[in-house]
Parts: C-alpha cells; structure tokens; sequence
C-alpha cells in the first residue's frame, strides 16, 4: 500500500469516527463505546511497556487508579475544572511512574514485576482506608463534569473528547516508537546485553517507556473520573490489569493497531454475552482461549500475514 493510500485510509477512518455520535444517537451505545475509548487508552499505554520493551507492569491499573483519583479529589476538594485536574494527575502518575522505573530497572525482571504488582496493592489498600481523604470503600462522589462555554460535557461530549485524547495518545506513542527510543526499546526487548554494548543505556530507555505509558494511564484515570462522577477502589483491582494485558496480547503486541482491536473486542464482547446471563463468563474466556491458540502472535499480525500470503500466492 503506498503512503498516499494510507494517509487516505487514515483520514477517512478519522472521518468515520468523527460521524460516529451522528449515526448512534442511543445513550447506551454510546456509553460502551466511550468505554471502549478510556480501554484502548490504557491498553496503548501498557503496549508501550509490554510490546516494545518487554516489560509486563503487573501494578498498571495503579496509575489508572492514581489518576483518577488525583483528578477526582482536585476537583472535589480544591474545585478545580477537569481541564487542570487532568494534566496534573497525568504528570503525578508520569512523575511516580519515574521514580518506581529508576528504582526497580537496575535489577529488572522479577523485581520490576513485583514492585509493580505490590505498588498496586499498597495504593489500593490505602484508598480503601484513608476513609478522611477518600471516603474509602464508600467511594469519592461529587467530581465535577468537563464545562465548556459554561456547558456540562453530554455523551457527545464526552465522545469526541475520549477520541481526541486517543488520538493524541496513539499519535504520539507512533511517533516514539518509530523514532530512535523505539529502536532502543526493541534492541532491549531483544537482546539487552547486545544493545548495551553498543551503546543504549537501558535503564534511561526503560524509564522513559514507564514514564511515558502511566502518563497516559493516570490521563485515562482522570477521563473516567469526570465522566462517572464517582470512582472508587475498584479502580485499583488486579483484575483491570490482567484484562489490559489480556487486551494487547489478543490484539497483537508490538503493534498500533494491535491493543485498538484487542481494546474494542474485549469492551463489545461482554456487552453481546449479556443475554446468556450465567454462561456468559464461559464464551467469554472460550473466545479468548481460541484467539490465543489460533492467533498466537495477536489478531492483527495474524490477519497481516494472511493478507501478505494471499498477495503473494496472488503474484
């Protein structure tokens, strides 16, 4: 496909995604696909870590939770607007984020892995209690919605808002990854000693992936935060951390389009499995098993293979 071809594809996938709160004008449908919008964020965030430089932050959902809640208590507290509320939590979670990668990637491995998974599980064990800070498992209400022109943000708001901040996002972890540090990450996820031998510091490249990817989980954060006007520590559960890997590896690591799909998929999917009631967990986690089996390296590399065979056999 020539770069002409793709910047049009690009353009008219942006169009129809624009078009999108025009052609489903139903609240839940919208509400779903919102949701889809803060998964792919999320999941495009750890892709950063686990696709390209190899490293599986088992505590990601800490920095989704993290964000929201910095969010949310600026504006219940201090009653500042989403639009402070959310560049001061990203930059939080980016900041924290920091300073777990600087202590944990000198050893690497099984230490980074479980300072994440514990760093998860303290924040979520202290949001539970701090009952004065957080009101604890009762949940934080209050959050202010998005304003703009003196108006509160509707689900068209929000849409359009989820879609610029993935678009954002998406664009720039392109751009990282195809430039000089996504050659470094994939040197590292390859061969460290190799790529520390000729001259990339690891460790720096590391934490700029960590850095990078909570920033945009803790952004993530604040979205939900001030579109469900509540959070609570269910945000900080295991659970959202394995769906995001769950997402990125049915979807296809080490690709853009790979934790889009695996994000989309697996926010539809549950939504169409509700009228099984209770066999619904069953065809969900059969759906998954398939996938993996047949589609080991994720939906998308597999599905561009295929085309690039057939283009082949076609010649």
């Amino acid at each position: 496909m020539s770069k002409a071809m793709k910047s049009s594809v690009r353009l008219l996938a942006l169009v129809l995604l624009l078009l999108v709160p025009v052609a489903i004008t139903n609240r839940y449908a919208l509400n779903v696909i919102i949701m889809a919008g803060i998964w792919v964020l999320l999941a495009s965030s750890i892709n950063l870590m686990l696709g390209y430089a190899g490293q599986l932050p088992l505590g990601h959902t800490a920095f989704y939770g993290l964000g929201g809640y910095v969010s949310g208590l600026l504006s219940v507290k201090l009653g500042l607007s989403m639009w402070l509320g959310m560049p001061i939590a990203g930059l939080f979670t980016m900041l924290i984020g920091g300073i777990i990668g600087k202590l944990t990637f000198r050893v690497r491995g099984s230490a980074f892995v479980l300072v994440t998974l514990g760093f998860g599980e303290v924040l979520r064990l202290v949001v539970n209690n701090w009952m004065g800070l957080t009101n604890g498992p009762l949940g934080l209400s209050g959050i202010q919605p998005p304003m703009l022109f003196g108006k509160a943000f509707g689900y068209v708001g929000y849409y359009y808002l989820v879609l610029a901040l993935n678009v954002l996002a998406i664009y720039i972890i392109w751009r990282i990854v195809r430039s000089r540090f996504g050659r470094a990450f994939l040197a590292l996820n390859e061969n460290e000693p190799l790529a520390n031998a000729v001259g990339v510091h690891s460790e720096r490249f590391l934490n700029l992936a960590m850095m990078v990817s909570t920033l945009f989980a803790g952004i993530a954060g604040s979205f939900y935060a001030h579109y469900a006007l509540f959070i609570s520590p269910d945000m900080l559960f295991f659970s959202n951390t394995v769906t995001m890997v769950v997402m990125v590896v049915v979807g296809g690591k080490r690709t853009i389009w790979g934790p889009i799909v695996g994000a989309v998929l697996f926010t539809l999917i549950p939504e169409w499995l509700r009228f099984m009631e209770n066999y619904r967990v069953l065809v969900y986690g059969l759906i998954l098993m398939l996938s993996i089996l047949f589609m080991k390296n994720g939906i998308v590399p597999s599905l561009a293979g295929a085309l690039r065979r057939k283009k082949v056999d076609g010649q």
